[in-house]
């Protein structure tokens, strides 16, 4: 910028010099003032980065050199009504300005620059329970020009804070109930805050179901007539009840008929939708009498009761209360109480229960919940919902078991009692599911029950039973009891056999042979909102590769592929037999490896590669962070994120440029995070996440 100031100068000489033949007169040049009245303005770019705008000004100066005053010293010239421009930190400087007239003759003046950033504006604090855990809460805030937050849980006055971003949820756990003022401060560039506090309230309530699990809350039983209980742990940790602690209810020798033991829950039951209770007993002896009453906090004539028999001797059953014909939703019911051996003298009888919870009992269950396929996409053997296709039989000749038809709710639903073996056809109509086009196999099964439940497709080839080119494959399951599960098997889980000639669906039972299920809902579909084949296999050498996820190299250590601080549904699938992470409900998601950093810029990578497929989102985002070798939160964190538009319904390979990721170290990678539009509605299915040079 020196060469410039005197170049100019020297044009002006020499144009003046040029017409010397004209006019020689230049005396006014030696007239000319020194530079005066110096001075400077400042704009300062309320966004918090720190951006000055300086416009010197004087009397006859022509050009100006602004020295920033800032660690630097750096300094830019300008001329004569231009400005300069610098980033500052928040602080107080000294800037220094020399002016310069057309003959070189100078001034300089130093002016005070006061540099503060704005407070955070706008702050939203969310500070939820989580669902999973009585003592944690889920925290969550944005804000315009914060940097990031703190929060301090109100536990005492010297707490440190807890630093976290403005994409993250912060999870913590309390360690007593109570009311807790909780703050959040958000953080600008420099020293200017903004705190919201809220109360939070811990509490730990004693509720159905009672599990015994949970070593923070105190099971204080009320006990009578002779009995007397505590927790313990399990004795017989086997068959339907492997939990840790259960009750023991001992009736002492001579003890009352009535003798038994309360347990107060904190809220009354609700018995709007389910109006059984279910409890897992464990009795010294079958035919035992156990009466359960349920009892009014505050008075005691306001009650229901009803009674259970044990049917097994030194082993867990579960014992099905019916209040269904005996509770007044207008009443509230609060006290738990059990009877063991009830109406006879105690003789020292020990007795285990566990579990007590509301039950849909030993009866049908609820409908089974409607499919959401569109039915253009759908071949049904047997649903309300859509059209069903010809079936010869739902129970052949030749199965092993009990079969109805009922109706729940007035919802049609097969039920299947007895159950070893049962096979459906539909000889007379066989489904040719690759003509079709489907690719999953769907049905809804509550089973009170069936361990593993097994399922098999059956095709003949076209030249009806036994052939000689019959192909089948059979598929084993393990629902959860007594609750709705629904399959939905990818036709590609039936390995090696054909698609085309489909004549039966078995299903059967690997138990006793006194198995029961009730099935709804049978049908093939395709899935538009999925992909028909694997992401396209890499095919750079693993000398150039550093993996995260490929199933054709070897990966790194990854500790998560799903923080809990994420929103966002994983699951990992099979595509083709080819392994892939998919997405749902996908706001942000990350990924960490923090037990082992990937240094990309000692390595030598320069790419960083992925194959994603999507039925919807319109905007995907990648942002690597670095944490600086000094654990997250240290100042010396950076990151940066990256926008795309990948096409919907195919696989879209990208490759991004390390360079792309601007500002950031590259030498402590220990976070991987996605977000997506539209937020907490995205699908995406992700596969081959590597670097490369």
């Amino acid at each position: 910028m020196k060469t410039l100031k005197y170049c100019l100068i020297l044009c002006i000489s020499i144009f003046i010099y040029s017409c010397d033949d004209e006019e020689r007169d230049i005396d006014y040049l030696n007239g000319l003032q020194q530079p005066s009245d110096l001075t400077a303005t400042y704009i300062i770019t309320q966004d918090n980065t720190g951006k000055v705008t300086i416009t010197p000004s004087a009397q006859s100066a022509t050009m100006f050199e602004v020295f920033f005053g800032d660690e630097e010293n750096s300094s830019q010239e300008v001329l004569a009504g231009e400005s300069a421009v610098n980033f500052y930190e928040e602080g107080i400087y000294t800037v220094r300005i020399i002016a310069t007239n057309i003959n070189g003759e100078t001034n300089e003046t130093q002016q005070e620059l006061t540099v503060t950033f704005v407070a955070p504006e706008n702050v939203v604090v969310d500070i939820t329970p989580d669902d999973s855990n009585n003592f944690a809460v889920n925290v969550s805030a944005s804000a315009d020009f914060e940097t990031f937050f703190y929060f301090f849980p109100g536990i005492d006055d010297d707490e440190d804070p807890i630093p976290f971003m403005e994409d993250e949820i912060l999870n913590y756990v309390y360690q007593d109930i109570g009311e807790y003022q909780a703050t959040v401060i958000a953080l600008s560039g420099g020293e200017a805050t903004t705190a919201v506090t809220q109360s939070v309230v811990i509490e730990n309530p004693l509720l159905l179901p009672i599990t015994f699990e949970d070593n923070t809350l105190p099971y204080d039983f009320e006990t009578f007539g002779g009995a007397v209980n505590a927790v313990i742990d399990n004795p017989d940790a086997s068959g339907i009840n492997t939990s840790s602690r259960v009750a023991e209810s001992l009736k002492e020798v001579g003890a009352e008929t009535f003798a038994g033991s309360i347990l107060t829950v904190d809220t009354p039951i609700d018995f709007s939708t389910l109006k059984n209770i279910s409890v897992k007993t464990w009795s010294p002896a079958s035919g035992i009498t156990v009466l359960l009453k349920l009892e009014n906090v505050e008075n005691a004539d306001i009650f229901i009761e009803t009674s259970a028999i044990t049917t097994t001797q030194n082993s867990w059953e579960e014992l099905f209360f019916d209040f269904s014909d005996l509770v007044d939703l207008n009443e509230e019911y609060q006290k738990v109480i059990l009877f063991f051996d009830f109406g006879n003298v105690g003789d020292g009888s020990i007795y285990y229960f566990d579990d007590v919870q509301l039950s849909q009992g030993e009866g049908p269950p609820a409908p089974a919940p409607d499919p959401v396929q569109s039915e253009n996409l759908v071949l049904s053997l047997f649903s309300d919902n859509y059209d069903d296709v010809v079936v010869d039989t739902w129970n052949t000749d030749w199965s092993d078991a009990d079969y109805e038809e009922i109706e729940i709710n007035g919802n049609p639903t097969k039920k299947y009692s007895n159950l070893f073996f049962n096979g459906i056809e539909t000889v007379t109509s066989p489904l040719d599911l690759v003509a079709e086009g489907v690719e999953f196999l769907h049905m809804d099964i509550w089973t009170p029950n069936i361990t593993e439940f097994k399922v098999k497709l059956v095709d003949f080839a076209g030249d009806g039973f036994g052939g000689g080119n019959d192909t089948e494959f059979e598929l084993s399951f393990f629902p959860n009891s007594k609750e709705w599960v629904s399959l939905d098997i990818p036709l590609t889980d039936f390995q090696g056999m054909n698609l085309n000639d489909i004549n039966q669906l078995i299903i059967s039972d690997l138990g006793d042979n006194d198995g029961t299920v009730y099935i709804d809902n049978i049908y093939f579909y395709s899935d538009p909102d999925s992909p028909d084949t694997a992401a396209p296999d890499p095919v750079l050498p693993q000398a150039n590769v550093i993996s995260m996820f490929s199933d054709v190299y070897d990966d790194v250590v990854v500790d998560t592929w799903n923080t809990d601080w994420s929103a966002a549904i994983l699951e990992d699938i099979f595509i083709d037999g080819n392994a892939a992470k998919k997405y749902t409900d996908l706001n942000f998601n990350g990924t960490e490896t923090i037990t082992s950093p990937i240094d990309l810029t000692g390595n030598g990578m320069t790419m960083l590669h992925i194959d994603l497929w999507t039925p919807n989102i319109t905007a995907f985002r990648v942002k690597l962070v670095d944490f600086g070798g000094s654990g997250f939160g240290g100042n010396d964190d950076t990151e940066f994120e990256l926008s795309f538009m990948p096409n919907q319904g195919e696989w879209v390979s990208l490759e991004i440029p390390l360079t792309d990721f601007e500002g950031m170290n590259q030498n402590d990678i220990n976070q991987f995070i996605i977000s997506a539009d539209p937020a907490g509605e995205s699908t995406i299915y992700i596969d081959n996440v590597y670097f490369h040079n």
